[in-house]
Formats: structure tokens, C-alpha cells, sequence
């Protein structure tokens, strides 16, 4: 029986905490347990057996280390290695089963004296390894998304082990999605923010006899959009004189649009240059609301810009805002000084390499490559009793360098329909120091039949339009960056004539590699070109060639370059 120890006594009137401790009744029997419970035939292979010493209670008693337990088999494909008896140690003593490879069941026994013995049985069969039914179908999580699960139980069967004898474990190389097995399902969760992608796994499942299989499990985690996050924050208590600027900022990996929804009359706002500007605040309190979509999703900023009546001291110039790697930064601010005071300049904001002349108020500084990027930069100016100040993003850049014009050819109109096309120009520059929508661009026509030139600086594109009798014109493209570089190229314009396969005003050496891939074929051919088959006979051949050498000649000849 269990015994009750109690550390005080108490009266039945006294009052108090009492500590009680169970004890384990004396030995009675002994427990045996085997792991694993079945092993498989024709191989060598152990079972670990463990006996137990308990009291009639079923409880370990675990401060038994002098009992002698034998182990013995009565029957059965196997036998107990050396040593056969094992004194316990903490109530509890060990042996090892090793089958002979028959198939059969093992009947073992764990005796000691004074105890009740114990058995197990174990069988040793010929076992199968478990099976999956069939491959795994990519397993589908979301961006950012909740966890999904993949039952296990439908898809293993194993023909000589129940299903829930059967252990499942799955691995993987990855980080991104935690993984694990629970209650017989795979269940598989996105932990890396903004991860999407595909990652591998494999999924073993393992039956009694220690026999298992594994698959691969592809698991696919889909993109998922995520809106703007708008990254700027704009000044919200100004002076009626005073200039309101504030640059619109977001990060996102899809190219963005901005919008002004709501705001006070007067306020502008260039939607090229994600720019708010209010020349002539009125006092009062103003709500802003500002968009950014991604083509997907939006994101709103919404504040108020509280206008005060014009400041004693104020700021009356505009920052310089843009600065160049090793070159000098200077700017030099106007401060409204009604009073007349000595003013006293600070930079309350910036890099540690700015200075600023405190009675000037001169700033200058020289950035480094470390500098590159955006700098929030605040100054102030002191009259003795009053501090206005100045903020500011300065944008540091590496030294300035040309934007860069992508090689043209020419536009070929189609005399069969309206003699017009629309070019799309962002595709045609780049400029490592400029996003496209700083770009301005001229345009002149250089000689040949006139032609309409109608450019929109907002879609940044341009059409070319000729009259009924138009032949050929040849254009210049100028393209400048706001630093003043700039990038020219030539572009002509034509009608479409036979031969001229890729529409560029010009047949050329790319028109002849694209014949010459299509001669010597017919309209039942994989690989017939029709556009190369210039007499229209169904087949390209050799006068079809001395065709396109003819109009090769005569587009390629004096006067057409």
C-alpha cells in the first residue's frame, strides 16, 4: 500500500499547514516493456527490453537498487544476450532480445524473487516497409498567410502494421515555413515575412519494425501583394508665408502612382514628382489626403496642416535639396528677422560632417560614397527669446552622370492604315542618376516630309502622325537629365515595304537572318514565314531571295543612311 508521512501532527483543534509526502508500498511485481514492440524476419535485430519493479499500486518504486531481475524466452524465433540477469538501478534493470531471423512470436519473461513476473510478447514477421499511396501534390501557403495542413493518413498504408502504429517525420533544408507533425497532419506555417517562393521537404513515415519510407513534398508559398508603405512624414504647423513642400515618399516593389484626394485650395500636386507644393498657405486647419497604389493595392496618408499667422522669425528661402558625392554642398538661408536681432544658426539635424557659419548662417558641406542617400537635415535660427527652423531631405547622389539613350532604328507606318504611331519613351532611357519621370525631352525633325510631333510630358510618350502623301522623314530624340546632361539619337520614319520584317523604316542585316531562316520552306513547313515569301507563291525560294536582295540594295544604297 501507499504510505502517508506527515511532517507535523495536528490536534483535532489546532490550525496549520501540514507537508505530506507519498511513499511506494513495498515490492510487489515487475512491469516489462519492449522497444520496438515487433521486429522484422530474416535479419539480425534487437529489441530493447526495460523491467520495471512496482507496488501493487502500479507505482515505480525508483529507490530499489538491489533486486536481481532474470530475463528469459519461452519459445520463439530469438534469444537474451549476456548477461541475462541485471540488477536494478533506480527500480528499473535492462536486457537486450535478438531474433534469429525465423519468423514468430518471442514470449519473454521478467522474474525476480518475491515479485509476480511480467511478459511481452513480440513477434518477428516478415514486414513490409510502408507505402505512400500515391506522389504528393504540391502543398499551397500564401505570402504572410495562416498555416495549412496535410493529412497524413489517407496517403500511407502499410500491409502488417496498423495505421496508428505508424510514426510520420518530416525535414527540411528551410527556414522560411516552420514544419512539423501533429496528430497524424502535416501542418506547415509561413515565419518569414514577405518570403514567397518554392522550398523542398521530405516526409518519412516509419512502421513497428523500424522499416520506413520517404517522399519528397514540394511546398509552394505564393506571392501575395502587399500595398505601399509610405515612408515620409510632412511638416504640419507652417506660417502663412511660408512655402509649403513636402516630397511624397513609398517603397514598393511594383512601380507606383500618386494621387492627391483631398486637400486646400491652392495646394498642388505633381504626380511626376510625388511633390506637394502651397505657395500661399491661409490661416486655418487644413486636412490632406494623399494616395498610393501599386496597381493593386493603396495606401493613405491623412493629416491636417495647421496654418499660423506669419512668424516675427521665419525662413523665407527654399533648400537646396540635392547634393553630389565629393563635390561641395552650400547653401546660404534668408531668415525674416522683424526684430532686427543677432540671430545664432545650429544644425539641430544632420550628417556629422555638416557645418554651419552660426552667425551667417552658411551651411557647407562635402559628402562621401558613405553619405549616399537621403539625409533629414533641420536648422535653426535664434534670436535670443525665439528658434525657427528649417527642415529639409537633402539627396545625396553619386557624381553626376549623363543619361543614356537605348539604340534606335527607325518606325516603319502602315501604308494601309492611319500613318501614325505612338512611342513609349520611359523604355528608352536610363540614367543611373534620375528615374525616368525627371527625363525632359525635345524633339526635331531633321529632314524628309513633315510630320506632327505631339508629346505628353505627364504619360511620357510622343506620337508621330504624317499626312496622305508622307514617304520617309528622319527625327532627332534629345532626352536631359535636371543636372543638364543630355543624350540625342536619330530616328527614322517610313512606310512599311515588303522585306522590312521587324516594322523599322529599313531592311537590313536583322530582315536578312530572318529570310535566311526562312528560305527553302513551304506553308505546310514548322517553321513557314509567310511575310518572307515576297511573291506570294507559298513557298520561299530563290525568287523571293533575289526579291529581297533587290529592295536589300536599294534601302541600303547612297543617300539612305
Amino acid at each position: 500500500m501507499t504510505h502517508l508521512k506527515a511532517d507535523h501532527l495536528l490536534g483535532p483543534k489546532s490550525s496549520g499547514r501540514a507537508t505530506l509526502q507519498l511513499v511506494a508500498g513495498p515490492a510487489a511485481n515487475i512491469q516489462l516493456l519492449a522497444t520496438p514492440t515487433a521486429l522484422p524476419a530474416h535479419t539480425a535485430s534487437t529489441s530493447q527490453l526495460a523491467a520495471e519493479i512496482l507496488d501493487v499500486h502500479g507505482n515505480r518504486i525508483s529507490d530499489d537498487s538491489t533486486t536481481t531481475i532474470s530475463f528469459s524466452i519461452s519459445g520463439g524465433p530469438g534469444e537474451i544476450l549476456n548477461p541475462a540477469f541485471a540488477l536494478a538501478a533506480n527500480g528499473r534493470a535492462g536486457a537486450v532480445l535478438q531474433t534469429t531471423g525465423v519468423p514468430g512470436k518471442n514470449l519473454v519473461f521478467a522474474g525476480a524473487s518475491r515479485l509476480a513476473p511480467a511478459t511481452f510478447e513480440i513477434p518477428v514477421y516478415q514486414a513490409m516497409p510502408p507505402q505512400f499511396t500515391a506522389a504528393l501534390d504540391p502543398l499551397t501557403l500564401v505570402e504572410d498567410g495562416p498555416a495549412e495542413q496535410l493529412a497524413l493518413g489517407d496517403l500511407v498504408s502499410d500491409g502488417d502494421s496498423d495505421r496508428d502504429d505508424l510514426s510520420s517525420a518530416v525535414s527540411t533544408d528551410s527556414a522560411q515555413v516552420h514544419l512539423e507533425i501533429v496528430d497524424g497532419a502535416l501542418v506547415a506555417t509561413p515565419v518569414t515575412p514577405d518570403f514567397w517562393g518554392e522550398i523542398a521537404a521530405t516526409i518519412t513515415v516509419r512502421d513497428p519494425t523500424g522499416l520506413e519510407t520517404s517522399v519528397p513534398l514540394s511546398i509552394a508559398v505564393q506571392s501575395r501583394n502587399d500595398p505601399p508603405h509610405i515612408t515620409s512624414t510632412p511638416d504640419t504647423v507652417i506660417a502663412a508665408d511660408v512655402h509649403f513642400v513636402y516630397q511624397l515618399t513609398a517603397t514598393d516593389a511594383d512601380a507606383l502612382t500618386y494621387r492627391l484626394l483631398e486637400g486646400p485650395r491652392g495646394l498642388a500636386f505633381d504626380q511626376a514628382l510625388q511633390r506637394a507644393v502651397w505657395r500661399n498657405p491661409s490661416p486655418a486647419r487644413h486636412p490632406v489626403v494623399l494616395a498610393v497604389a501599386d496597381g493593386e493595392d493603396h495606401s493613405y496618408q491623412r493629416f491636417q496642416i495647421q496654418v499660423g499667422q506669419p512668424a516675427d522669425l521665419r525662413f523665407e528661402t527654399q533648400p537646396i535639396t540635392r547634393a553630389r558625392r565629393g563635390q561641395l554642398y552650400s547653401y546660404q538661408p534668408a531668415v525674416a528677422n522683424a526684430d532686427g536681432d543677432s540671430l545664432v544658426y545650429t544644425v539641430a539635424q544632420g550628417p556629422s560632417g555638416m557645418r554651419i557659419n552660426p552667425l551667417a548662417g552658411q551651411v557647407a558641406w562635402a559628402p562621401e560614397i558613405d553619405d549616399l542617400g537621403f539625409h533629414d537635415i533641420a536648422l535653426n535660427a535664434y534670436d535670443g527669446q525665439t528658434t525657427t527652423v528649417q527642415r529639409f531631405r537633402l539627396h545625396v547622389r553619386q557624381t553626376a552622370r549623363a543619361p543614356q539613350l537605348k539604340p534606335l532604328k527607325g518606325i516603319a507606318f502602315d501604308p494601309n492604315s492611319e500613318l501614325a504611331t505612338l512611342l513609349d519613351l520611359d523604355p528608352l532611357v536610363t540614367d543611373p542618376d534620375h528615374s525616368a519621370g525627371e527625363m525632359t525631352w525635345s524633339f526635331t525633325r531633321l529632314s524628309g516630309d513633315p510630320v506632327t510631333i505631339d508629346y505628353d510630358p505627364r504619360a511620357r510618350t510622343v506620337r508621330f502622325a504624317a499626312p496622305g502623301f508622307f514617304n520617309t522623314a528622319r527625327m532627332r530624340l534629345t532626352v536631359s537629365d535636371p543636372d543638364g546632361f543630355s543624350a540625342s539619337r536619330d530616328l527614322r520614319l517610313g512606310l512599311r515595304e515588303r522585306g522590312d520584317f521587324n516594322g523599322d523604316a529599313a531592311i537590313d542585316l536583322d530582315d536578312f537572318f530572318r529570310f535566311v531562316d526562312a528560305f527553302d520552306t513551304a506553308q505546310d513547313a514548322r517553321q513557314w514565314d509567310g511575310a518572307a515569301d515576297l511573291n506570294g507563291d507559298g513557298q520561299v525560294d530563290f525568287d523571293d531571295f533575289f526579291d529581297f536582295i533587290e529592295r536589300f540594295e536599294k534601302s541600303n544604297g547612297p543617300g539612305r543612311r
